[in-house]
Order: structure tokens, then C-alpha cells, then sequence
């Protein structure tokens, strides 16, 4: 498989994943009134099906144990929310503007995610390479 396949792959289903995170969320805050942060976790959830299914069946075309590769999944996006909030960390302590967090996000986190999905959250089981 491409990895160029994969790369495009991982970013369509994350605007995906992102647009209904976002619309979800804004839907049911606007339209239901209900509580923005239960909004929010709602739609979180679903970008996160999304995200992981996607990702699983179309970026990866993963064949494993589907359970382990969730479990390695939720790891993934804990990491990714780590690393958003070391980067909120370092621009606030540097003082510096709000744009430049939202640039190094983009420039830092889908990348780091793309690897950590290839390398482990869908590696084929037995497979103790690193590629």
C-alpha cells in the first residue's frame, strides 16, 4: 500500500472526523440548548468512531484484532491531546499569539498521529519491525 494512499487517506477522514466533531457539537448546543460541554463530548465521541473506523478500513486497511487496535487507538488520541496542551503550555509561558499555537498544532500533532497509527496502533500483529 502507498504510503502516499495513506497519508491522503488519514487526512480526508480527519477533516472528516473534525467537521463532524464540530457540527455535531454546534448542532446540539444550538438547536437541542444543550449543555455545551455534554455537546461536546458527544460529538467528540463521534469523530472518534469515525476517526478509528475510517482509519481502520480505509487508511490502514487493518485485518487484525480490532479490539487491540481501539485500545491502541484511544492511546493514540491521548497522545495527541498531550501534545496539544504541551503546545498551548509553550506558547502561553513564551507569550506568544494564539495563531502560532493553532499553526504548530497543525504542523506537529497530524503528523505525529500518522506514525503513531502506522507504527503501532495498526501494526500487524507479529510484526516487531518498526516500519
Amino acid at each position: 500500500m502507498s504510503l502516499v494512499r495513506q497519508v491522503a487517506f488519514f487526512g480526508i477522514i480527519g477533516v472528516l472526523a473534525t467537521f463532524v466533531h464540530v457540527a455535531l457539537a454546534y448542532t446540539l448546543m444550538t438547536v437541542l440548548a444543550l449543555n455545551p460541554y455534554v455537546a461536546n463530548a458527544l460529538g467528540a465521541a463521534a469523530a472518534l468512531g469515525i476517526s478509528f473506523r475510517g482509519n481502520s478500513q480505509i487508511t490502514f486497511l487493518y485485518r487484525g484484532n480490532v479490539s487491540r487496535a481501539f485500545i491502541r487507538f484511544l492511546g493514540q488520541s491521548a497522545l495527541s491531546f498531550a501534545l496539544t496542551n504541551v503546545i498551548v503550555f509553550i506558547v502561553e509561558q513564551n507569550g506568544w499569539p494564539s495563531w502560532l499555537y493553532a499553526a504548530i498544532v497543525i504542523a506537529v500533532v497530524p503528523p505525529v498521529s500518522f506514525l503513531v497509527a502506522k507504527l503501532w496502533v495498526y501494526r500487524p500483529e507479529g510484526d516487531t519491525r518498526i516500519s
